[in-house]
């Protein structure tokens, strides 16, 4: 089975051998053209399986007309004349609402949380992956004078159901831990000066799928549970999952002014060489958020 997992021929169809199509309720359709996900920067993760090449099916959004709240069904045929077929929603656009450019991120208090707020503008959007990164420039203080872009990425929860009817969804985290995040993913004995560009926040959804596949999986977690969970597909004539996904970024988030001494001097951070002011910037590639 190993062996077989890294045969690519083992796993893809060739090119001939299936047709893809998206059509939509009121009889719009187009098919897809098979592509190396490698050539579009998309490359599978190493493991089990062969991670090149990646073989998938793409369409271009100018091909199809889909809009938000009606359905899309995906349809596979086979040379050999099989078809597997499955229908999802299509997720409207989430909202961010919180937090605001204008008035940033404050974890100042550390017995205190950090909101985030989003609309997720209808009940299709069931699953949130939420992400929160921290760009940060650091300028080498051994005579080099070299400038390094650092980006931390913290994922805040990759699976966050909704559980109620209302839009507008809400998530916290403890403020202490963003001050934790930093001081455990920076090196406080490298030889640098650092200025802290601001946040992005990131919300990836999908549909209700997903949530019915994690409901299931969790039913079967446990020590009373089955050895094998049963198997969830909402495919039609074959295995998988198919389901609707979206994302909002958030960017040029600051730090807010009033956690600034703390990103300066606090329990976590005061030893990773944080300024107060960029007093060096020409030497620097942007000016600095803080």
């Amino acid at each position: 089975a190993n062996r077989v997992a890294q045969d690519a021929d083992a796993l893809f169809y060739g090119p001939e051998a299936a047709t893809v199509t998206v059509s939509t309720p009121n009889g719009n359709s187009a098919t897809l053209t098979r592509v190396n996900g490698d050539d579009f920067g998309l490359s599978r993760d190493a493991g089990t399986f062969v991670n090149s090449p990646n073989i998938l099916y793409r369409l271009d959004g100018s091909d199809l007309n889909l809009t938000t709240a009606e359905s899309a069904t995906i349809s596979v045929t086979t040379d050999q004349g099989t078809m597997a077929e499955a229908s999802t929603a299509l997720l409207p656009e989430i909202e961010i609402r919180n937090p605001q450019t204008d008035q940033g991120i404050n974890p100042r208090d550390y017995n205190r949380m950090t909101t985030f707020r989003w609309d997720a503008n209808g009940p299709e959007a069931r699953v949130f992956d939420l992400r929160l990164f921290y760009n940060i420039r650091e300028l080498t203080n051994d005579g080099t004078n070299e400038v390094i872009d650092v980006r931390l990425e913290q994922v805040i929860n990759r699976s966050f159901i909704r559980h109620d009817d209302g839009d507008i969804i809400t998530f916290q985290i403890s403020n202490e831990s963003i001050w934790q995040f930093i001081g455990a993913n920076l090196d406080e004995d490298a030889p640098v000066d650092r200025i802290f560009d601001g946040f992005e926040f990131e919300i990836t959804a999908v549909g209700s799928e997903i949530e019915e596949l994690i409901d299931l999986s969790n039913a079967n977690s446990g020590i009373t549970s089955a050895q094998a969970p049963p198997l969830y597909t909402n495919v039609e004539g074959g295995l998988g999952v198919v389901t609707s996904r979206t994302k909002a970024v958030l960017r040029v988030i600051p730090l807010n002014a009033q956690s600034r001494e703390e990103l300066r001097d606090g329990t976590y951070t005061s030893n990773l060489n944080f300024q107060k002011l960029d007093l060096r910037r020409s030497k620097l590639t942007t000016s600095a958020a803080w």
